[in-house]
């Protein structure tokens, strides 16, 4: 194919080329299936302050995510079961996230990041007026994805566990084993990108 016009760059060319020379595509792309290095690195100060305090604060439980429902008795069980293992004071939220579908996944752990983005939105707009809130999404036939906020919010623990294959469906006790090893050993890894 003969270029349009001899001897001239495309004008996109010649953007790019100025922009990447001039230093000025330092931003980072923001994809909502993908935390940014800012927001991964301000987990573990937040997680830090939850491992000091979780005794003493208070944690509102979403109902658990099945599908495109909302269970509000799988969140007093997961309430019940955090209050035992000694995690804050827990209540259960009666009021299920407005949106229900989580947002299509592009990669292979994108959707634990989508349903943090889709938790913090509406902890933003919506306060639930505890210290802390968590979000459980069950719907997975491998595993479970949930979300811990502060109260501003922001994701303390986003995270994924797969079903041990002796007990599928077990999500509660992977929640929780999530929360105590953030509390009494060394922080969980965030799902990988």
């Amino acid at each position: 194919m003969k270029p349009a016009h001899p001897g001239r760059v495309p004008l996109g060319l010649l953007v790019s080329a100025t922009v990447l020379a001039s230093g000025l595509w330092a931003a980072e792309v923001v994809r909502p299936d993908v935390p940014t290095a800012d927001e991964r690195a301000a987990l573990p100060a937040r997680q830090a302050e939850f491992r000091r305090l979780h005794r003493d604060v208070t944690v509102a439980v979403f109902p658990v995510r099945l599908g495109s429902a909302a269970d509000a008795g799988r969140a007093s069980e997961l309430a019940d079961s955090l209050s035992r293992a000694g995690i804050g004071r827990v209540c259960a939220v009666t009021a299920p996230m407005p949106s229900a579908a989580t947002i299509p996944a592009v990669a292979e752990h994108a959707t634990p990041w989508n349903l943090a983005r889709a938790f913090r939105a509406h902890l933003r707009g919506n306060p639930c007026g505890a210290d802390y809130a968590i979000l459980v999404d069950a719907s997975g036939a491998e595993g479970v994805d949930f979300v811990l906020c502060d109260a501003r919010g922001d994701w303390v623990l986003v995270g994924s566990r797969d079903f041990p294959p002796v007990a599928p469906r077990a999500w509660t006790g992977l929640v929780v084993d999530a929360l105590l090893d953030l509390v009494n050993r060394a922080p969980p890894q965030p799902p990988p990108l």
